[in-house]
C-alpha cells in the first residue's frame, strides 16, 4: 500500500507502508512508465521516512524518528545516498519544493513555522522572511529565484535581491495562499469567512483575481500549474483543469469507489488525483489532457422557414489540417441523422429553434465542440399553387367543372368551395356543379384551399364566370 505523497515528473513519490518502519513507512520512488519501485531506506537511527519532491535525480522528503521528530533529507537516484540538510533546519523541518540545486521547506522555532531555502551545493541556508503583520512564512515552490507560499497571505520572495511582495487577497477576503507558479503567474486561492476561491495573478501584482470558469460560490483551490493547464480542486474533493489558451474547465471524473479526488500533480498534460480524505492507496488515477484544436464559434445561414434550407459556417479552425463534422440541433435536441452542413427544414421543425454544433478532430490533438447561436423559431412553410381555373358554359342545367393545378410540396389536402357573386352556396363542395336557376343573373366563382401540415393555409380563388343565363 501507496502513502502518496506527490507525482511529478512521471514518478509517484511518498512512502510504502513496510515492517519495520513505523508509523509512515519508508519512502519510495514509483515510475509509472517502468514499473520500478525504489525504497529509499531512512537518515541513521531514524524509524520512517515519505518523499516529497524531485528535480532531475534529486530526491527529497522527511525523515522522522521514533517520536514523529521530522528531519529533511535529499537522496541521489544516481549514487544511491540519502543525507539531511544541515543547520538550522535540522530539526522538526520539512522540504516543500526543489528546484535545481534549491530546496526550499519550513522548520518550527519558538512554536511558529519559519521558511527557509537550503543552497545544496554550499550548504547554506537562508530564511524568508514574513508578511508585515504575521509571524509566520510557510513556502510552496521554488523557481528560479523566486519562491511562493503563505504568509498570513500570499507571498514572493526573491532569493537574489530579497524583495518580499505581498501579492495580496480578494476584496472581502483576509487570507489568501500561493500555491503554484509557472513563469510569472501565480495561481492559489484566498479565503474569507464564508467562502474560498481559486485565484490567478503574477508577481509584478498586488491583488489576485478569481479564476474564470468556477463558480464563486464554491471552495475552490487552484495548482499545479504548467505551460498547458491549471489544475484544482473544488472543496478539496472534485478535481479540475483549465487550459490556459482557452479558459475553459473541464470537472474530472473520478473512478467507481472513489468518495472525491483531489489534485496532486501535474507532468505535461497527465494531471494525478489521489483520495481527499486518505491518500494510503494502491492505485492512482490519472487524466490525460492533450492540446485542443482551435475553437470557433459556428454561425448558420438562411431562412429559417419549413421547406427552406439552413447552411453551417463553421468558420477558420486551426491548426491547418483539421476536420470538421456537424450535428443539426431541434431546440437542443440532437436529430438523429442530421449531420451534413446544410439542413433542409422539416414539418417537424415548425416553431422550434434549430442550432448546429461543429467538431474539430486533428490526430494529436483533443477534439474541440462549439456550438452556434440558435436561430429565431422556424416559420410554416408556404404552400404554393396556380389559380384554378373554371370550365363550362354559366347557363341553367349546364355543368361547371373545377382544375384546381398542381400543388406544392407533395401531400397537400384541398378541398374547395362555391360562391355566388362571393357569396358562399352551402352545401357544394365537389370540383363540379351544376348551374341552377337561383344562379341565372349572377357570377360564379370557386376557392381552393391547401392544408399541410407544418404550412400556412392557402387559398386560391377562380375567375368569375360571366352571368348565369
Amino acid at each position: 500500500m501507496l502513502n502518496v505523497g506527490t507525482y511529478q515528473e512521471g514518478l509517484v513519490l511518498g512512502s510504502r507502508m513496510k515492517a519495520g518502519y513505523s508509523p509512515y513507512g519508508v519512502a519510495v520512488v514509483y515510475d509509472m512508465a517502468s514499473g520500478e519501485l525504489r525504497e529509499l531506506g531512512t537518515l541513521p537511527g531514524q524509524q520512517s521516512s515519505m518523499a516529497t519532491g524531485i528535480s532531475g535525480r534529486i530526491v527529497t522528503g522527511v525523515s522522522y524518528d521514533e517520536n514523529r521528530e521530522n528531519e529533511p533529507f535529499v537522496y541521489d537516484l544516481d549514487t544511491g545516498v540519502m543525507r539531511p540538510l544541515t543547520g538550522q533546519v535540522r530539526d522538526s523541518g520539512s522540504i516543500t519544493d526543489i528546484s535545481g540545486n534549491r530546496v526550499v521547506g519550513y522548520y518550527s522555532s519558538d512554536f511558529e513555522y519559519r521558511g527557509f531555502i537550503y543552497d545544496l551545493t554550499t550548504g547554506t541556508t537562508q530564511d524568508i522572511p514574513a508578511l508585515p503583520g504575521s509571524k509566520y512564512t510557510l513556502p510552496s515552490q521554488i523557481e528560479g529565484d523566486w519562491v511562493i507560499g503563505k504568509s498570513g497571505r500570499a507571498f514572493a520572495y526573491n532569493v537574489a535581491t530579497k524583495e518580499l511582495r505581498d501579492l495580496g487577497v480578494l476584496p472581502g477576503h483576509t487570507s489568501s495562499a500561493a500555491t503554484a507558479m509557472y513563469g510569472t503567474t501565480v495561481v492559489g486561492r484566498s479565503g474569507g469567512i464564508e467562502d474560498q476561491a481559486a485565484t490567478i495573478t503574477t508577481l509584478g501584482s498586488k491583488q489576485p483575481t478569481r479564476l474564470p470558469g468556477l463558480p464563486s460560490d464554491l471552495r475552490s483551490s487552484a495548482g499545479p500549474i504548467n505551460a498547458s493547464w491549471i489544475a484544482g480542486s473544488v472543496g478539496y474533493r472534485t478535481p479540475w483543469v483549465a487550459s490556459r489558451k482557452t479558459g475553459e474547465v473541464t470537472y474530472l471524473q473520478s473512478p467507481p469507489g472513489d468518495d472525491g479526488l483531489q489534485v496532486i500533480g501535474m507532468d505535461g498534460d497527465v494531471i494525478a488525483g489521489a483520495p481527499a480524505d486518505l491518500r494510503a492507496v494502491d492505485r492512482l488515477t490519472l487524466w490525460e489532457r492533450r492540446p485542443a484544436v482551435d475553437r470557433v464559434t459556428p454561425s448558420i445561414g438562411g431562412t429559417a422557414r419549413v421547406g427552406s434550407k439552413l447552411w453551417a459556417y463553421a468558420g477558420p479552425w486551426g491548426p491547418e489540417g483539421v476536420s470538421v463534422s456537424y450535428q443539426w440541433y431541434r431546440d437542443g435536441k440532437a436529430i438523429a441523422g442530421a449531420t451534413g452542413r446544410t439542413r433542409l427544414l422539416t414539418t417537424m421543425d415548425a416553431k422550434s429553434r434549430m442550432s448546429v454544433e461543429v467538431t474539430g478532430r486533428k490526430a494529436g490533438l483533443a477534439s474541440q465542440s462549439a456550438t452556434s447561436t440558435p436561430t429565431s423559431r422556424v416559420a410554416l412553410g408556404v404552400l404554393r399553387a396556380p389559380t384554378p381555373t373554371l370550365s363550362g358554359t354559366p347557363r341553367v342545367g349546364s355543368t361547371l367543372r373545377l382544375y384546381r393545378g398542381a400543388w406544392s410540396p407533395r401531400g397537400v389536402e384541398l378541398s374547395q368551395r362555391w360562391y355566388r357573386d362571393g357569396r358562399i352556396i352551402f352545401g357544394e363542395f365537389g370540383p363540379t356543379r351544376k348551374v341552377t336557376s337561383a344562379d341565372r343573373g349572377h357570377r360564379i366563382t370557386a376557392k381552393v384551399t391547401g392544408r399541410r401540415f407544418g404550412y400556412s393555409n392557402l387559398v386560391k380563388t377562380t375567375a368569375a364566370t360571366t352571368r348565369a343565363r
